[in-house]
């Protein structure tokens, strides 16, 4: 294990008081943040990237969907945030009048992942709630990469809007392309 004590030495009247052993700053800063990296270096290689799938849900076939997804995405090694799943989404708790809860877990299932991979299929336009998660994690400054299997074209703009299109980082048109993009990931 490593230790950080032939870095600092502790005062007489306060041994929790720790001091650098006779160091300019710089060279303290530069030696606690070396330090900082080993201490958290196997973190960084153990911990899983985390994915947040957004998509539409309303359609039990496009439910489905995101569970197989989902589920490729765990086989490959990431850790899933699912809306519909993990965001307390579906009819009921819509019927309780808990928008606000939904919205601010999935809120925070954005904030908290590394990665947004958005199913941009459902017809010639993207789910606007798919549209509001991906403009949010474009601001936050997350990694977006879009997949969309629907072979129906936005019109001459292209494939999908252009805003939601320039958002992505990379736009796929199946699962298995989507998953050897995210690789680079692993």
């Amino acid at each position: 294990m490593w230790t950080i004590a032939p870095y600092l030495r502790t005062s007489v009247n306060n041994p929790y008081n720790y001091y650098p052993l006779d160091l300019p700053g710089h060279v303290y800063l530069q030696r606690m943040r070396k330090i900082e990296t080993l201490l958290h270096k196997d973190d960084h290689m153990t911990s899983k990237k985390n994915i947040y799938l957004a998509g539409p849900l309303f359609s039990q076939a496009e439910r489905d969907f995101n569970v197989y997804l989902r589920d490729r995405l765990v086989e490959k090694g990431f850790s899933v945030f699912l809306p519909q799943e993990d965001g307390c989404d579906d009819s009921e708790t819509r019927l309780e009048l808990r928008q606000k809860n939904i919205f601010e877990n999935d809120v925070k299932g954005i904030d908290d992942c590394d990665i947004v991979v958005a199913v941009l299929d459902g017809g010639s336009d993207v789910d606007s709630g798919t549209a509001w998660e991906i403009g949010y994690a474009y601001a936050k400054g997350k990694k977006i990469q879009g997949l969309r299997t629907d072979f129906r074209t936005f019109g001459p703009e292209g494939n999908v809007n252009l805003m939601i299109e320039v958002s992505l980082d990379e736009l796929e048109k199946d699962v298995q392309g989507l998953l050897s993009s995210l690789e680079t990931y692993l």
